[in-house]
């Protein structure tokens, strides 16, 4: 049996084909190859970070003229090349579809297969690119490749889009009338390539009164140089860094009752992260 097949689940009812496109002429692959018999439905959208979320399917059907369903029961793999500006190979992505049988005539017998995934793709090679082409690749069970392109709309892309891979919440937490403790929370929203800490020092805090930086979490420090991953690494997960502060300037005085911003830094390497946050301090 198809590996595919081994995931499918039998869906009762009809299955809309007004979600698919038909392949034509129009959209020949770059890469030459045929165009399989199938109905295909392929989008994209721009998420934060340079990368894109793709939804990618095909679907076949009995009783058709090149009978689309046994052609969707034997293909053995699937993949998506990603052109970009120019029709520059972007990436090629492996494909590992969901299989939905289902009943589109009256009988009780399956008679359409849809085949399906999402794909995240998080740029990592850092691209820019302005259009975008998908071209989905499957391979018969004889071995033979086949192609379908797509030409897909896209958002214009934001020119920091390509270099923020965390989201970062800084926050000011424990405060008393003599401490806080200053939270950067940070969530990953794309990898960046030879992404590092460069020293020993992963979180660094100022308090500044207007433009003068009245106390710094590196001042009069020595960092070792250690090199370091930043967390966090898996996608959408979160990391919490922190610093604890005793209520003093520079000098060692207290610091006078006021309000002032803290600039929280994450000083890595290619580009630092940098929140800020309000502080309204008592000093009572």
């Amino acid at each position: 049996m198809n590996p595919f097949l081994r995931f499918a689940t039998l869906t009762a009812g009809i299955l809309s084909l007004i979600l698919f496109t038909p392949a034509c002429d129009e959209s020949a692959a770059d890469s030459g190859l045929p165009q399989p018999p199938l109905s295909d439905a392929i989008s994209a959208e721009r998420v934060q970070g340079g990368g894109l979320v793709i939804s990618c399917e095909v679907f076949g059907a009995a009783g058709s003229d090149k009978n689309s369903l046994e052609f969707a029961r034997n293909i053995k793999l699937m993949r998506l090349l990603l052109r970009g500006d120019e029709r520059a190979v972007l990436d090629t992505l492996a494909i590992n579809p969901i299989a939905d049988a289902g009943v589109w005539s009256k009988g009780k017998t399956p008679d359409t297969l849809r085949l399906h995934d999402e794909i995240h793709w998080s740029n990592p090679r850092n691209v820019p690119f302005s259009t975008l082409v998908a071209e989905l690749q499957v391979q018969h069970v004889d071995g033979q490749w086949y192609a379908i392109s797509r030409a897909l709309d896209l958002p214009p892309a934001k020119s920091d889009d390509f270099y923020a891979g965390l989201d970062l919440r800084p926050m000011i937490e424990s405060q008393t009338d003599s401490s806080a403790t200053f939270t950067l929370l940070t969530q990953r929203r794309r990898k960046i390539n030879n992404e590092h800490f460069p020293t020993a020092e992963t979180l660094r805090v100022e308090i500044l009164d207007g433009d003068e930086v009245v106390w710094s979490s590196n001042y009069g420090q020595h960092y070792d140089p250690i090199y370091s991953v930043v967390e966090p690494i898996q996608m959408s997960g979160f990391h919490r860094y922190a610093l604890d502060w005793d209520g003093t300037t520079n000098d060692g005085a207290p610091l006078a009752a006021g309000e002032y911003s803290v600039r929280m830094t994450l000083p890595v390497e290619p580009v630092a992260y940098v929140g800020t946050a309000s502080l309204n301090w008592k000093n009572k």
